[in-house]
């Protein structure tokens, strides 16, 4: 590694606006370039339509953060969240899960109080091919590029000259405008609601795990089922039922319970993650 120094004030607001800039960029190119597939039965064939352009976003967002961190820096620790590269599935398999596992038990009781209904209308190989590319497009999309820029580089820099709820607090908001950008400004009330307490959510995991990883599952799994089963493509599977009870099952009810058993894990074994304990140090596998 490097031994660079945390930069100044100047230096960090330079490195953050690039950073984020550049990555706003990518996406406006990306929304005007491809833009959604216009089919409206979501097959296997039109969803894979989506992994071009996940894939381009994907590239060159990490090309993006390395020229920064290569010419720029600091390179002095882990600022972009990596920890041990070969461990990053244990973390993004537990982030998967402790989101998943307590959506699902939410959405088993309220179908059983006849509140929500899960549609499945395609036999379970077509739903788990289906499944299989939509967590691999939003990986390369939105899970990996949004928690390394916001919650790696941005976070990495803002944790050196500010405390907890200020980095929380700037790459929240950071990551809302960019979302406002992007959208043309289009965004409803809810869904800057909900980019709030993602960027919470997924910051605090951060800021307590000392990687991206965590945040990278958790943002993975609630990614893309939200978009299978609430949102624009029109698959195999859907959710019915009042939005209210769609913002339980898959939103307030499994964030609720995974920060809070991944921050009783963190701190009691943090091995279980793959995580380093909170205010440790870690090394870039190289």
């Amino acid at each position: 590694m490097g031994t660079d120094t945390t930069p100044g004030m100047a230096g960090m607001a330079l490195r953050i606006a690039l950073a984020v800039g550049g990555f706003g960029l990518i996406l406006l190119v990306a929304v005007q370039v491809g833009g959604a597939p216009a089919a409206a039965d979501m097959g296997a064939p039109a969803a894979l339509q989506r992994l071009p352009g996940s894939l381009a976003i994907g590239v060159a967002t990490l090309g993006l953060l390395y020229v920064l961190w290569r010419t720029l820096g600091p390179r002095d620790g882990d600022v972009l969240g990596l920890g041990l590269l070969r461990q990053a599935w244990k973390p993004v398999v537990a982030g998967v899960l402790l989101w998943a596992v307590p959506a699902a038990v939410t959405l088993a009781v309220m179908q059983a109080m006849g509140l929500a209904e899960l549609e499945m209308n395609a036999p379970a190989g077509t739903v788990l091919a289906l499944i299989g590319i939509h967590l691999l497009a939003v990986l390369l999309a939105e899970a990996l590029p949004e928690e390394l820029v916001f919650r790696g580089y941005v976070a990495g820099l803002l944790e050196r000259r500010l405390r907890l709820l200020g980095t929380l607090a700037v790459q929240t908001a950071l990551f809302v405008g960019v979302a406002w950008v992007v959208r043309g400004g289009a965004i409803a009330t809810a869904d800057i609601v909900m980019l709030v307490a993602l960027g919470a959510v997924f910051g605090y995991l951060r800021a307590r795990s000392g990687t991206v990883w965590l945040g990278v599952g958790v943002h993975l799994g609630f990614q893309t089922a939200s978009q299978m089963l609430i949102g624009g493509w029109k698959g195999p599977l859907a959710l019915g039922g009042e939005p209210m009870v769609a913002m339980l099952v898959l939103g307030a009810v499994p964030f609720t319970i995974a920060v809070n058993l991944a921050d009783y894990v963190i701190r009691t074994r943090p091995q279980w993650l793959g995580v380093q304990r909170p205010g440790l140090a870690v090394e870039v596998a190289r």
